[in-house]
């Protein structure tokens, strides 16, 4: 899917993504990711990899990152398979829910891109929007419906 991005905002995911790829293959390697976030954030190097390695080679290549970055920074190529993926990477033991401590964990590793951590008020809050089958969690689906809310 082509993602539609003016000149500055091709040219800021470009340069994030060579300031990571220290070797200059056209590939984010967990080792890279690791010297980028350091060694004390090894959740957000998983996650990071979970989310943005599109076709599951173990690498980030630049179109994969830019599809994904595109997509969490400028809102830009919303595709609902994009919010399958981020889905997926936020369920960390893959069993199609998301739960409170999930969602915490989530905002726990994402806490250096965002300054605002959620309390257990308002994850728990955040669920009950979202949740409309009642079963505590959030499934794919309700994550998918809220998103486009």
């Amino acid at each position: 899917m082509a993602v539609q991005l003016n000149g500055e905002e091709f040219e800021t995911i470009r340069d994030k993504f060579l300031s990571i790829d220290k070797d200059g293959d056209g590939q984010l390697t967990k080792d890279e990711l690791t010297e980028y976030f350091g060694t004390d954030k090894i959740e957000r190097v998983d996650f990071t990899l979970k989310l943005m390695d599109l076709d599951r080679s173990g690498t980030i290549e630049f179109h994969e990152f830019m599809e994904m970055v595109a997509f969490l920074e400028f809102n830009k190529g919303v595709t609902e398979e994009k919010l399958k993926q981020f889905f997926r990477a936020i369920d960390v033991d893959g069993n199609g829910n998301l739960s409170a401590n999930e969602i915490r964990s989530f905002y726990q590793v994402i806490v250096g891109l965002n300054t605002h951590v959620p309390s257990n008020e308002d994850v728990e809050k955040l669920i009950a929007s979202l949740d409309t089958n009642g079963d505590g969690q959030i499934d794919c689906e309700e994550f998918i419906k809220g998103y486009f809310q």
